[in-house]
């Protein structure tokens, strides 16, 4: 949005780059954020493993609460919980990148070498992938899941069915049904051998 928001001033001006524009004080926020976000920007892009990730989290969020599944080589780990009043209300984009946020507070230290992030929402994934969203509120959640990542794990995120899903049933307060987190890990090794798509 900021950056939209300057070209669109900007063109009106022609090319010269010496005017002054005022900025709308409801865009002020959002172009703070952009600025703080590009400012501490020290990302830097690494090759994706070919081989299965070492790490792979499963998250999900329902209206009622969100859930998340841990793997790594020695240790499957479940967190779930609900939401409050207030939180429910927000959109279901916003929702899942709470959920992710939540498991990268958890996980993100015991991360190391690779991790594949599986959700079932695509706008979610597209904004992780990306790093950015076109919704504030989803851009805000996105900002604090980047700043949790290690910028030393090759990252690879993608979208499964919610079926398929074993972070489903604990975003609804219902236990882990049996055989559905190795199933479901089955799926990332189809998912990484299809270039990313369950």
């Amino acid at each position: 949005l900021p950056l939209k928001f300057c070209r669109r001033r900007l063109a009106t001006y022609g090319d010269s780059n010496e005017h002054v524009v005022s900025i709308w004080p409801t865009v002020r926020p959002a172009w703070k954020l952009w600025i703080d976000q590009l400012t501490k920007n020290s990302w830097t892009r690494h090759p994706h493993h070919e081989t299965d990730p070492e790490f792979i989290i499963f998250t999900d969020a329902s209206k009622m609460g969100y859930g998340a599944i841990f793997v790594g080589p020695s240790t499957l780990q479940e967190l779930s919980g609900r939401w409050t009043t207030t939180e429910a209300q927000q959109h279901i984009n916003v929702l899942e990148a709470k959920a992710l946020q939540k498991a990268m507070q958890r996980w993100a230290p015991m991360v190391s070498g690779s991790l594949a992030i599986l959700v079932d929402n695509t706008s979610m994934a597209g904004a992780v992938r990306r790093g950015l969203s076109p919704s504030y509120d989803l851009n805000k959640e996105i900002a604090e899941i980047l700043k949790q990542l290690p910028q030393t794990v090759a990252v690879r995120v993608g979208v499964l069915a919610s079926a398929e899903n074993p972070a489903d049933a604990p975003s609804r307060g219902l236990p882990v049904a049996s055989g559905a987190v190795s199933v479901a890990v089955a799926q990332v090794g189809r998912w990484l051998a299809s270039g990313g798509k369950c």
